[in-house]
């Protein structure tokens, strides 16, 4: 198949992630894909395609309501011929509906969590109006559905849901405990995402500072530095907790850390469903998370790991606590984790699935 993958943004992230994950999985099934997004051309996601096998085309973007993007799309559609045309998110899911309908060429939407269409009527407008006219509409996880429905109506019960997935990727412990500056007698804390707000990476330090004493652990935090970065340095230097917290920014070295990790840590107050609770179920790490959104439909609670309310430092302690201090529980929850990660949340999985819809199947 001639796959036209579009989306609007090129930096680093978890739906980029998936990109280029079905992307790398769709090329060395011998499909064909190209990727139609914003600059700059070398910009994150363009370059990593680029080194799956995919052929880029960039666009000029001006901003919502822009005609110029919608020709530059049907051109590109009409030119290259694809079989079928995948859209990412809410804006780019618009346009290529409207494209793609044009020329009748089969449109497929995936909506990742974004709620941006709940902003306005003429966004909730656009949206029923761009799923109608797509041959498939997709969601990241049930609770992704359930919230298209609640904002959109009725049209949004034919949306199908497609759990995203993760290659499976093997660390070195050894390796990441250097990195992560770990001590002998330490155990590890990971973390993983860019430091927005609704990462809840304040709360996990809150959290930490209520760990008993008698505990040896390190906290690292991995991910792009945003704003409230210099917030989270501040929250550590108050709390005195400089010794054992670390921010270590973006990193390509995060299968080391998970295989290096005791428990991963995901605080967040938002989330779809996030690649790095999938990658440290693979990773077979004892999981402490949020129970929001898509996370516990990854996640059962004290089957796979310790869920907990969101924004609640005492609760997570306690979670963290319990994890550190129980290996045999550590193992049980992760060995579970492991293999229910194996069985529903894998690449190939996911992209069996897209490729049974761009095909014209549904998920049954």
């Amino acid at each position: 198949m001639r796959i036209l993958l579009t989306y609007e943004w090129n930096e680093m992230g978890g739906l980029e992630i998936v990109i280029v994950n079905m992307t790398r999985e769709l090329i060395a099934l011998g499909h064909t894909v190209k990727f139609f997004g914003p600059g700059p051309e070398d910009g994150w996601l363009s370059s990593a395609l680029r080194k799956c096998g995919a052929e880029v085309r960039t666009y000029r973007y001006r901003g919502a309501l822009d005609i110029s993007l919608f020709q530059q799309l049907k051109d590109e559609i009409r030119s290259w011929k694809p079989d079928v045309v995948h859209s990412h998110d809410y804006w780019m899911s618009i346009y290529g509906a409207a494209a793609a309908r044009s020329l009748g060429v089969r449109h497929v939407m995936a909506m990742h969590g974004n709620t941006r269409y709940r902003e306005a009527r003429y966004r909730r407008t656009a949206m029923r109006w761009a799923m109608k006219h797509s041959a498939a509409v997709i969601a990241i996880s049930q609770d992704t559905r359930r919230e298209l429905i609640q904002s959109l109506g009725s049209i949004a019960e034919r949306v199908v849901v497609v759990p995203n997935g993760v290659p499976i990727r093997s660390g070195n412990a050894a390796r990441g405990a250097r990195s992560a500056g770990l001590a002998e007698s330490e155990q590890l804390i990971l973390a993983v995402g860019n430091t927005w707000h609704r990462k809840g990476f304040d709360v996990l330090i809150a959290a930490c500072s209520l760990l008993p004493s008698t505990l040896a652990w390190r906290l690292v935090i991995a991910g792009r530095h945003e704003e409230s970065a210099s917030q989270l340095q501040m929250q550590i230097a108050e709390l005195a907790l400089s010794n054992r917290v670390s921010l270590v920014g973006a990193r390509d070295d995060v299968p080391d850390l998970l295989a290096a990790a005791t428990v991963f840590a995901l605080p967040s107050r938002w989330e779809g469903l996030p690649l790095v609770i999938l990658e440290a179920m693979h990773a077979g790490v004892g999981v402490v998370a949020s129970a929001i959104c898509g996370v516990p439909e990854a996640i059962r609670d004290r089957i796979d790991g310790l869920l907990v309310p969101a924004d609640d430092p005492g609760a997570l302690a306690s979670a963290l606590e319990r994890l550190l201090s129980d290996e045999r529980l550590r193992q049980k929850l992760a060995a579970s984790a492991r293999e229910r990660a194996a069985k529903h949340f894998s690449a190939s999985a996911m992209t069996e699935h897209y490729l049974r819809i761009y095909a014209g199947s549904t998920l049954g």
